[in-house]
């Protein structure tokens, strides 16, 4: 069953790439009819960087349905960010014993 739940979900990413990739292509299509060229992939790329793309990866976000620790931040306006370089592992009384004021040392900001 979870197979099949992970193969429908990268169906569905796969779709949404196939889809904001056509979606740009169409809009470059149709503004470099009514433009001049360098004005075309202007507006194209505003469009797809701004608009599509973000749109796209909140999608995509919405149907992975991530329940453990994820591999990036998530910025404020709900866009992916940094990777996380760091996963703590342990119960919560473990990692207080381990932490760096138990053994002298001061936090870092």
């Amino acid at each position: 069953m979870r197979f099949l739940i992970r193969t429908l979900q990268r169906l569905a990413i796969f779709g949404l790439g196939v889809l904001s990739v056509w979606l740009i292509v169409d809009v470059f299509d149709w503004v470099d009819h009514e433009l001049p060229s360098i004005l075309a992939l202007s507006v194209t790329y505003a469009l797809a960087a701004y608009v599509i793309l973000p749109y796209t990866v909140r999608m995509g976000l919405k149907v992975l349905q991530h329940r453990h620790v994820p591999r990036y931040t998530i910025t404020g306006d709900g866009l992916p960010g940094d990777p996380v370089n760091l996963a703590l592992i342990g119960t919560l009384d473990a990692l207080r014993e381990a932490s760096p004021r138990r053994v002298g040392r001061k936090p870092t900001l």
